[in-house]
Order: structure tokens, then C-alpha cells, then sequence
């Protein structure tokens, strides 16, 4: 949903180039980090403990299906 809300608002700023609309852009991405950081991932974390802090470590924040790998050396 984030990514969507994001694709969108780029699409906005190429479309209609304008500095108020990358401005907005920015505030409106502020805005989601700020909620995804300090509302729902604490709230995912006292809900479901463990299991959303190994999810957390293995998946991207906006784009869940790509998977973080690691390099094991």
C-alpha cells in the first residue's frame, strides 16, 4: 500500500512538474515513515513478539517480496 501511495506521487511530480507538488511528495513521505516507525511497528512487535522481529530482519519495509539476503562469509 505504501509503495502504491508512493509510485502515485511520482507519477504526480513527472506528470505535473512542480516544486509544491515534490514538496507535498516529501511531507506525505515523511508522514508515512513517522506512522510506519512509530505506530504500526511497535504496535506489530507488542502483538506478535518473535515472530514480527525475524519478519522485520527478513523482509524489506515497503516492498515485503523482496527478501533481504545476506552474504555469509
Amino acid at each position: 500500500m505504501y509503495f502504491g501511495i508512493f509510485l502515485f506521487w511520482i507519477g504526480v511530480c513527472i506528470t505535473f512538474p512542480h516544486m509544491l507538488l515534490w514538496a507535498c511528495a516529501f511531507v506525505c513521505w515523511i508522514c508515512i515513515e513517522v506512522i510506519v516507525r512509530k505506530i504500526e511497528e511497535p504496535y506489530l512487535k507488542n502483538v506478535h513478539g518473535d515472530d514480527f522481529l525475524k519478519y522485520q530482519s527478513d523482509t524489506n519495509r515497503y516492498i515485503p517480496k523482496l527478501s533481504r539476503f545476506s552474504v555469509d562469509a
